[in-house]
């Protein structure tokens, strides 16, 4: 299966480009955040809020979750997906909240595919800011090692595209029209020096 994930950040255009290019090369499943608009009768399903969407292009979409403001969970072909949003104005601990919500709800869930924009910045996936967001991008890692997943971060317009064959092994890793980063090089020191300074 092909995945693309996304943040549209609310624009037509964007909006516009994702739908012509994922046909173009034959996505299964679109993981969105900030779409501009929901698209009507088409195996679309979004959180409680709209701003997180998962998009199943050829395969029903079972099992939907979207009670939550910051994600929608849906399995597509055996694959649990979440598609999360976390805003940059939530508080650390709504977003420790959203975490935890989606680690539990995913145990037990294999395979399975967490995406979204998390707006969590580390300087070991490449930003050059050390402010309270670098906090949230420390507090992924412990909710990547419960539920046993990978877990996916874009940017703005920039799509991530990857595949899953079989029962969910990646044959390639991501592939990001933007800037890449490291989602595996989490530094125990500074994650439990940030806990104590939460």
């Amino acid at each position: 299966m092909k995945w693309t994930q996304v943040n549209l950040n609310h624009c037509e255009a964007a909006q516009a480009l994702l739908t012509q290019s994922i046909r173009e090369i034959n996505t299964d499943v679109a993981i969105i955040c900030e779409p501009y608009k929901p698209i009507a009768g088409s195996g679309w399903v979004a959180s409680k809020c709209g701003k997180a969407a998962i998009w199943s292009l050829k395969s029903p979409v079972q099992e939907v979750r979207a009670a939550n403001d910051g994600f929608v969970r849906a399995k597509i072909n055996g694959i649990t997906v979440y598609s999360c949003y976390a805003p940059p104005s939530w508080e650390l601990r709504q977003f420790q909240t959203m975490l935890e919500e989606i680690s539990e709800d995913a145990r037990n869930r294999a395979p399975l595919v967490i995406a979204g924009d998390f707006n969590a910045w580390a300087v070991e996936w490449g930003s050059k800011d050390h402010t309270a967001r670098r906090v949230r991008g420390a507090r992924l890692g412990p909710c990547k090692r419960r539920a046993g997943a990978h877990v996916l971060q874009g940017r703005d317009h920039r799509a991530v595209h990857f595949e899953i064959h079989g029962r969910g092994r990646r044959k390639q890793q991501p592939k990001t029209t933007g800037p890449k980063w490291k989602d595996n090089s989490l530094d125990e020191e500074t994650y439990t020096d940030s806990l104590r300074h939460a």
